[in-house]
């Protein structure tokens, strides 16, 4: 992670960890914080997308006009082909009116005129032969022609540019970094708020909820969620929430509402945000922060939400073990699945389905490993595919090189709808850079955040 160039700034309404320490609020050191409502960045050079390369793209092309557009000789050989053929018929057709015609003046003068006619059909040079059409495809298919490019049918285009005032990270795609109106991304050392829709700049983040590091971000009815804890926990179980500090805080004001010294952020469920401490599981109201239930928590694995339910994950030494718990007594539901240890994420429900996936914050390496459970851990079966996949707002996307994504049907290993080259690819072919929020695909790149012209989940499957 790179140091931001400026800390950010939030206010505070005094309360902190333990009771004491440093204001929650601190002024950016160069310059105070980002001017609420900073418009979106339309900077299109910046990414390569002057107006010539923007003017450029002209919608989906047919193979015919692509293959002409990008110097493809196949169809001039066709054509030409097409041409020589036309020539050769309009020769023949006239061959075929000099043999009528001679064949009436036989008729008229008799045997010694189709004795003419047949020494001078004798004496003519033959007509040209047709080229076989085998010759046409032996040379269109001669390796020294480029060969004919994917198509791809969509391009997907920045349409939003935004310069962000703190370096920040990529937010886990089973966590939620907006609550549909709000976007909230965190960095090392502080956060910004983002207008999905407009990509003006909102509220800065600082001061002390952030001092020891941010892991994880929720969004949820008005207030931001945060928690840090340790890099050396892989997984965060009871040793590790001792060390771990969970804040909560308003999103419009950047003032922290609440402190919970000792406790991890699980995630957020439809029945309510879930935090650890001690040995429990508390099921918070996301709004007030009140309790609604508490439950026991036996075990040194991380307790993980997904899929609609509660559930165990731990990492021993050659296997991931994951198992589905009651949420009302602690117990497991059955017993756990034993997987390979690169099965890290998850469970997550994906197109209605349950999956680990190997990997980490919902993005594989290739190839990619997947998993599918029931409700309750129960192991269906298991696939792995040789492309990059990411989890994109309850969808698998393929990444291939070059910034190129389609939807990929794990069940079935299909990939369906439309295609899209992203006009700016992830640097390094990092797909780990892309993300979801609010229906739509974005991209960080250090402080820059692009957000571009591809409409996420299911509804908009059909492009």
């Amino acid at each position: 992670m790179n140091t931001p160039d400026r800390d950010g700034s939030a206010e505070s309404d005094g309360l902190d960890a333990g009771g004491g320490g440093a204001s929650a609020h601190d002024d950016l050191e160069a310059g105070g914080p980002a001017p609420v409502g900073a418009p979106a960045r339309t900077d299109w050079d910046r990414y390569g997308l002057g107006p010539t390369a923007r003017s450029s793209y002209q919608g989906p092309q047919s193979d015919h006009s692509l293959r002409r557009r990008t110097g493809e000789s196949r169809d001039d050989l066709y054509l030409d082909y097409r041409r020589e053929n036309a020539t050769r018929s309009r020769r023949t057709s006239g061959h075929s009116s000099r043999f009528v015609a001679n064949a009436l003046g036989a008729a008229a003068v008799g045997i010694l005129a189709i004795a003419v006619l047949v020494a001078a059909v004798v004496t003519s040079g033959p007509g040209p032969t047709p080229t076989p059409r085998a010759t046409i495809a032996t040379a269109t298919s001669s390796p020294t022609l480029p060969a004919t490019p994917a198509l791809v049918d969509r391009l997907g285009e920045v349409d939003m540019l935004v310069d962000l005032p703190v370096n920040v990270f990529v937010p886990d795609r089973a966590q939620f970094p907006d609550d549909g109106t709000i976007m909230f991304l965190a960095g090392g050392d502080g956060g910004i708020a983002v207008d999905p829709a407009t990509g003006a700049v909102g509220t800065v983040f600082g001061g002390q909820a952030f001092s020891s590091g941010v892991r994880r971000t929720i969004v949820a009815t008005g207030n931001l969620w945060i928690s840090s804890w340790p890099t050396s926990f892989k997984t965060c179980g009871q040793t590790c929430w001792a060390r771990a500090t969970t804040y909560r805080l308003n999103v419009g004001t950047g003032k922290i509402q609440k402190a919970y010294p000792g406790t991890y952020l699980v995630g957020l469920a439809a029945d309510g945000l879930w935090l650890a401490s001690g040995s429990q599981l508390e099921r918070l109201d996301p709004s007030t922060g009140a309790v609604a239930s508490v439950t026991p928590w036996k075990s040194e694995a991380e307790p993980r939400i997904g899929c609609g339910g509660l559930w165990s994950m731990e990492t021993q030494t050659k296997a991931s073990i994951v198992t589905g718990i009651d949420p009302a007594t602690g117990e497991a539901l059955v017993n756990p699945v034993v997987l390979p240890l690169t099965a890290t994420y998850g469970p997550i429900e994906v197109e209605s389905s349950c999956w680990m996936m190997s990997g980490f914050d919902g993005v594989s390496s290739r190839p990619t490993s997947l998993y599918l459970l029931n409700t309750e851990s129960t192991q269906l079966g298991q696939d792995t595919y040789p492309d990059v996949l990411l989890v994109l707002d309850g969808e698998f996307w393929k990444y291939s090189a070059g910034g190129v994504i389609q939807r990929f049907e794990a069940r079935t290993a299909t990939s369906y709808g439309p295609s899209y080259k992203l006009s700016v690819a992830p640097a390094n072919d990092d797909a780990g850079r892309l993300f979801a929020s609010v229906g739509k695909l974005w991209m960080i790149e250090g402080q820059q955040l692009a957000g571009f012209n591809i409409l996420l989940g299911p509804e908009h499957s059909v492009g």
